[in-house]
């Protein structure tokens, strides 16, 4: 964490016996190390700053199949972003964290950008109304900063093949490079990931119409605006513009 650094700000209380809570990330970047670090260790101190929460960061199935990277997320208590999994650790009281923009949303990692896949990954509010979890919008400023990337046009060869695999085998092959004489190491800069106030569905529904994962999904992005708005000037971001794709 001080590498970077990366810091965590916390908007609002998050009482524990409110919980749980959906920790939802943004933006996936190439990597997500501000989720990792936040979610996976206590570096930057989210026991102290959220005391009685505990948190699985999930992620797709495909990260388990990649030899050593599975030992490190499994000893740190990572899991597959799959429902059943997230429905067993909710009801047990535990939180999770989890990036809803996934691998494509990598394919568009930029530095100075915050754009997000989002407008269809509805899944994290149904998942919220079937267990009355709170929604909690998390916003890494910086996170899209750690990496160069080259970006494909949309009808060009090489991004239809990126996104080919990426629904084959669930994660994309993004062209980036962090340090110059080590691309697989982050660029030094920081990154402050700020954690808003929680959105509370008003109540449990176990089989929740599309008009109501609709309605609380639109709540969702609208307070997600909002921590992007009001605190993209704190972290040198004054300019940068926010869009949900």
């Amino acid at each position: 964490a001080r590498y970077f650094p990366v810091r965590l700000h916390a908007v609002a209380p998050l009482p524990p016996d409110q919980g749980p809570y959906i920790f939802v990330c943004h933006p996936h970047g190439i990597f997500g190390i501000s989720p990792m670090t936040h979610f996976g260790t206590d570096a930057t101190d989210f026991s102290k700053i959220f005391p009685g929460i505990q948190v699985h960061l999930l992620g797709h199935s495909a990260i388990f199949r990649i030899p050593f990277f599975r030992e490190w997320v499994l000893m740190h208590g990572h899991g597959s972003v799959g429902r059943s999994t997230c429905q067993s650790l909710l009801r047990s009281g535990k939180s999770i964290g989890l990036a809803p923009g996934g691998a494509r949303e990598s394919l568009e990692s930029g530095p100075k950008t915050m754009k997000l896949f989002l407008r269809r990954r509805r899944g994290f509010a149904k998942l919220a109304l079937q267990t009355g979890a709170a929604l909690v919008p998390v916003i890494g400023f910086g996170e899209n900063d750690l990496y160069s990337t080259v970006q494909f046009k949309s009808d060009s060869w090489a991004r239809l093949f990126q996104e080919r695999l990426q629904k084959m085998f669930g994660f994309a092959l993004p062209i980036f490079c962090g340090r110059y004489w080590c691309p697989l190491l982050p660029k030094r800069l920081p990154v402050d990931s700020v954690v808003g106030p929680p959105i509370r569905p008003e109540a449990i529904v176990p089989e929740p119409s599309e008009e109501a994962v609709a309605a609380f999904h639109a709540k969702y992005c609208e307070a997600l605006r909002h921590l992007f708005e009001t605190n993209k000037a704190r972290f040198g971001e004054a300019e940068m513009d926010f869009e949900i794709v």
